[in-house]
């Protein structure tokens, strides 16, 4: 059978990218914040900006600024980055308890941005303001 150009470059880059993991899980990386060796097996290379960190202290800092409701600062903690984490970190680093905690407060954050969309504690449900009324009420679904 004979494949298309676009399946075997396909097939490359799925072989690299399991290459690159099994390097990366057989060398040691320096915690850029405690400053530990770790195997790469306990290490976490940021996808957004390619920081690596040992699992353990992203875990906690994830973990506690997900409790205080501060999702926006679930970040990159090098100082010179800050780059957010994406959501397949944060799952990846924490329970499902708090990656509910972890979306829903998002969630919010992006609602609190909107001016059309509000937060109903009647229905417990996202209302949008009609355009077409001159009122500023919003309609429950």
């Amino acid at each position: 059978r004979t494949k298309s150009a676009k399946q075997v470059l396909e097939g490359v880059r799925v072989w690299n990218r399991e290459a690159e993991g099994r390097m990366f899980a057989s060398e040691l990386h320096c915690c850029g914040v405690c400053f530990d060796q770790v195997p790469g097996s306990r290490a976490l290379k940021l996808n957004a900006c390619g920081h690596i960190f040992c699992k353990q202290c992203m875990r906690g800092l994830c973990s506690v600024q997900i409790k205080e409701g501060s999702v926006h600062l679930v970040k990159c903690p090098d100082f010179e980055c800050g780059e957010g984490l994406v959501q397949a970190d944060v799952r990846g680093l924490v329970g499902d308890e708090e990656f509910e905690r972890y979306e829903t407060v998002s969630l919010g954050r992006v609602l609190e941005q909107m001016n059309d969309v509000h937060w109903c504690p009647r229905c417990q449900a996202v209302c949008v303001t009609d355009e077409n009324k001159n009122d500023e009420f919003a309609r429950c679904p």
